[in-house]
């Protein structure tokens, strides 16, 4: 059996957070066909609203923090790599 990834982990979890963002913001849409100037729906609408925004900057800056994160650590391997590659050129010189 396949083991499960992080990312993979992660997607399932925003695929149902969205699946059930998605659900409230249907219920909250009837409701307002219902209730047009109900200002509790309203209200509701506006912070769910805000709550998806939130949460898609979340998403966006743990995306951002992991390309970095990668980018950093991709930077420090061929830093590594190239002091190695100086370190036996000079024990080289120095034989």
């Amino acid at each position: 059996m396949d083991s499960v990834t992080t990312e993979q982990i992660t997607e399932i979890r925003d695929l149902e957070y969205w699946n059930n963002a998605t659900l409230c913001s249907d219920i909250l849409k009837d409701w307002k066909n219902k209730s047009p100037k109900n200002k509790e729906t309203l209200t509701m609408i506006k912070a769910l609203g805000e709550m998806h925004f939130y949460t898609a900057r979340l998403r966006d800056d743990v995306n951002k923090r992991d390309k970095y994160i990668t980018k950093v650590q991709n930077q420090r391997l061929e830093w590594m790599k190239k002091c190695s590659e100086l370190e036996r050129d000079l024990k080289m010189a120095l034989l």
